[in-house]
């Protein structure tokens, strides 16, 4: 909710200064610029996002395993590995999403 609110506060307001900004015969590009640059911070700052909640994840349910006395061995590295891949997949889709554009 709240990064919904800051982003319909901050967007229209960024957008604007872009706009004022640039010379008319350059609205196109100065709109095409603004609106990729904004969706790479936003893809850039979710995968980061992401990382840190599987580290933690990670971190946690080893924990928990091995308080419960459970064997944790190989866990780490399947969820680490998993999530690597996941990553690494959506990272060439996007590449290859973007080379087309």
């Amino acid at each position: 909710m709240l990064l919904g609110l800051g982003m319909g506060l901050a967007v229209p307001a960024t957008r604007m200064a872009v706009m004022n900004a640039a010379p008319p015969e350059q609205a196109c590009i100065a709109s095409v610029t603004m609106n990729a640059l904004r969706q790479t911070g936003t893809s850039m700052g979710l995968a980061l996002m992401g990382r840190l909640m599987i580290r933690q994840t990670i971190r946690r349910m080893s924990q928990a395993l091995q308080q419960a006395g459970l064997v944790a061995t190989g866990y780490r590295a399947a969820m680490a590995s998993g999530f690597a891949l996941a990553m690494a997949t959506t990272g060439l889709v996007s590449l290859a999403v973007a080379a087309t554009l």
